[in-house]
């Protein structure tokens, strides 16, 4: 009766690079998280995070085959993707939804505010205009506030619709 063999074979160079990757991953997300200038970098030069973090996954890959490198690119992105992941829900919502509705809602009051000047306009009573650019004054200014509490993430979206 023959033995059976089982032969393994274990690439060591792989897993070197791999695991190089992943501390190079580890590293970098600690720097773009915690040191000033990695802040600085990844909220306003995403662009120079992105092309340090490839090149040196480009470095770690010399030689290698695109199966390898694609492993390489998945062991050192998944800390920087973490990172943006665990920073993503623990901030606020994007306030993208609540600047447009902040748009949509002075839209509105700006078509009031042209309603209103045109009725100014058109009304010859002295008791009538003295009410319309009331009016007008506070859709201006309701506008103002709207479009300031927007500018600082702070709008709030109307219940009703209406200002």
């Amino acid at each position: 009766m023959n033995p059976i063999s089982v032969s393994i074979s274990v690439d060591l160079v792989l897993i070197g690079r791999c695991l190089t990757a992943l501390l190079w991953g580890i590293g970098w997300a600690c720097f773009i998280q915690f040191h000033r200038l990695g802040q600085y970098w990844a909220d306003e030069r995403t662009w120079i995070t992105v092309v340090v973090g490839v090149g040196v996954d480009w470095l770690i890959g010399i030689g290698s085959d695109w199966p390898t490198f694609g492993l390489i690119l998945v062991f050192s992105g998944a800390p920087v993707i973490y990172r943006s992941l665990v920073n993503e829900s623990q901030r606020k919502p994007p306030s993208g939804y609540r600047v447009l509705w902040a748009l949509e809602d002075s839209l509105v009051l700006i078509q009031e505010v042209l309603e209103a000047l045109q009725g100014i306009a058109e009304n010859t009573q002295q008791g009538q205009q003295v009410a319309r650019i009331s009016r007008t004054t506070t859709l201006v200014h309701t506008i103002h506030v709207i479009l300031s509490g927007a500018r600082r993430g702070d709008y709030q979206q109307k219940r009703n619709g209406k200002a």
